[in-house]
């Protein structure tokens, strides 16, 4: 069979006016949606963790110009985007617990907006891109998992806004030609590395990879031969040999500081002791990092006439900046990754390769969709793969969201030992909806009359769970246990905080939200208050928070001031008081 029938949209054209309007109506709504249904949600005071985690950064980073570039360039493991829009607004008085919640709202109408933009780019008409607009919508808001991270505080809704816009960026590229710049796709792929890192990793393997394997045969071994045969040239300098033995070195001696416990010895007079592993392992991959890129420039005469300018540049613009910012400063993100990939566990992982691998491609069959919204999703994914093997043209544009998804599901499922979550897939969620409105031109004089029909199907399976109540039961699984919170809240309100010490003896699920409030408060008096760490003195007022109430004494002079549930609040007692008697 030949291409589709019909005259396409000239590459790189926009979509025309009716459709932009269409996605901007969309997004609107949506966003009017989530709004209005945030004050329904009876738990949205309780981040979390991971969300109480970020908020706390935020709070730090809004405390000060010096705060806000420590945690803005300085050792901070989380990802920090979200830090550089927060941290301002909260700066300029923006309420701290709202904001953080209306940050993600805001991503989530903006995927809207984004994915009707990059549905109707490949619409042949004006009318058609309205229909693929409207369909594309209907199954990112039929998507129950995407719902209930819409309004939340964590990552996800980021996280999909910037792995479409990525993949819009990518995919056009690939409709531009081999000139085309590669600046958009490095830039939004770094923007998703910054909003979470895994992601930027993946989408920045993903395209590595498809750009080199869709290279023509020739071109493919002109490069391979090029990269091997400078890689030989630059194995026969001592430079090279340096950085290699150098990089083996620190890492034999991680390896021994991890098997041991530490080692000791002397250089000359001075005594020397290594006791952990990660910083011989940073220096090992910063060695064999800078040993890489020292060699790609050293080649980079050769490289340039044997391997395509778009590699290059996606090269430079992806790979290398990520791998600068996982290293810099002594590679605390990439300890970061390898911790929650090698050891962090959330719960049983799956038995076995083969079951960790299927954990997501079931979870996204088993929770996305409802069945009259999994049924209408599943016909558009087949349509768009029906026209995508009709027509070249398309099959070009959509190699870039289908490997995508292919990569990320492979990566999520063998990547990771014991922290498997459903909720790391949900970035896929606006890619899956583009792709499921792609193959609407292959239905050719039916395709207006099949698009509104999907979207119908779609739209009927996703406004009921868009009501207010509805909504604000979906969004209330994007937060924690509105017990801790509102107990913490109680306890810590009217507090003196000025030069305060923080005591946080709680469970590992109650600590951050418990912290966070104490916080809050400081926050809005323009005090600061300490958390205080083992082994450092208790300085100022001491304030102490734990749920062992009856296990385990207070310290000297605390007294027991409220409690409320199972969590305790101890005061410094006054002066010359007697010790605190355990609390009961």
């Amino acid at each position: 069979m030949g291409p589709l029938p019909g005259p396409a949209r000239a590459a790189g054209e926009g979509p025309a006016l009716g459709p932009a309007l269409a996605a901007a109506a969309i997004a609107l709504a949506a966003a009017a949606a989530l709004a209005r249904a945030w004050p329904l949600v009876p738990n949205r005071l309780a981040f979390g963790w991971d969300a109480a985690l970020r908020t706390l950064s935020d709070l730090d980073a809004a405390s000060g110009p010096l705060r806000f570039l420590v945690r803005l360039l300085g050792p901070e493991v989380w990802p920090t985007l979200r830090l550089a829009v927060a941290a301002p607004l909260l700066a300029l008085g923006a309420p701290p617990l709202p904001t953080e919640a209306a940050l993600s709202v805001v991503a989530a109408a903006a995927t809207f907006l984004l994915l009707g933009l990059a549905a109707a780019r490949g619409a042949r008409s004006a009318a058609g891109g309205v229909v693929a607009v409207a369909v594309a919508a209907g199954a990112l808001a039929a998507n129950r998992a995407f719902t209930a991270w819409a309004g939340s505080p964590m990552l996800e809704a980021q996280s999909a806004l910037f792995t479409l816009a990525a993949t819009a960026a990518w995919m056009a590229l690939r409709e531009a030609g081999a000139e085309a710049r590669v600046w958009p796709v490095a830039l939004l792929g770094n923007l998703l590395f910054h909003t979470k890192f895994q992601y930027g990793l993946i989408f920045a393997l993903a395209v590595l990879a498809t750009e080199a394997a869709l290279l023509p045969a020739e071109a493919r071994a002109r490069a391979a031969a090029a990269l091997l045969a400078e890689a030989r040239g630059w194995l026969r300098r001592p430079a090279a040999w340096a950085f290699l033995l150098g990089a083996l070195g620190t890492a034999a001696a991680a390896w021994v500081v991890d098997r041991t416990g530490g080692v000791v010895f002397r250089i000359g007079p001075v005594p020397v002791s290594v006791r952990r592993a990660a910083g011989p392992a940073f220096w090992s991959a910063f060695l064999a990092f800078s040993g890489l890129l020292l060699g790609l420039w050293r080649s980079r005469a050769a490289l340039r006439e044997a391997v395509p300018r778009r590699l290059r540049g996606l090269w430079l613009g992806l790979a290398v900046p990520m791998g600068a910012w996982l290293l810099v400063p002594f590679a605390w993100r990439l300890r970061m990754l390898v911790y929650t990939a090698a050891t962090f566990a959330v719960a049983a992982p799956p038995p076995g390769r083969l079951a960790g691998l299927a954990f997501y491609p079931a979870s996204l069959a088993r929770d996305w969709y409802g069945p009259a919204a999994r049924a209408g999703v599943a016909a558009g994914l087949l349509l768009a793969g029906w026209a995508a093997a009709r027509d070249p043209v398309l099959r070009r544009r959509l190699a870039a969201p289908a490997a995508l998804v292919a990569v990320e599901l492979l990566a999520l499922g063998l990547g990771t030992r014991h922290n498997f979550q459903p909720r790391f897939a949900v970035n896929l969620a606006p890619v899956v909806a583009l792709l499921a409105a792609a193959g609407l031109p292959a239905l050719g004089r039916l395709r207006l009359a099949g698009g509104v029909a999907l979207a119908a199907l779609l739209g009927a399976a996703a406004l009921p769970a868009w009501r207010p109540g509805p909504l604000a039961a979906a969004l209330s699984r994007g937060y924690g246990d509105s017990r801790v919170a509102e107990a913490c809240a109680s306890l810590t309100r009217d507090l003196p905080l000025r030069d305060a010490t923080l005591v946080a003896d709680l469970e590992v699920d109650r600590l951050k939200d418990c912290i966070l409030q104490v916080q809050l408060q400081a926050f809005r008096r323009k005090v600061r208050v300490v958390e205080w760490e083992p082994g450092r003195p208790l300085a100022g007022e001491v304030i102490q928070l734990t749920d062992r109430c009856e296990a385990v004494a207070p310290p000297p002079r605390l007294r027991l001031e409220r409690r409320e549930g199972p969590i305790c609040l101890r005061l410094a007692a006054a002066p010359g008081a007697p010790p605190a008697p355990r609390s009961r």
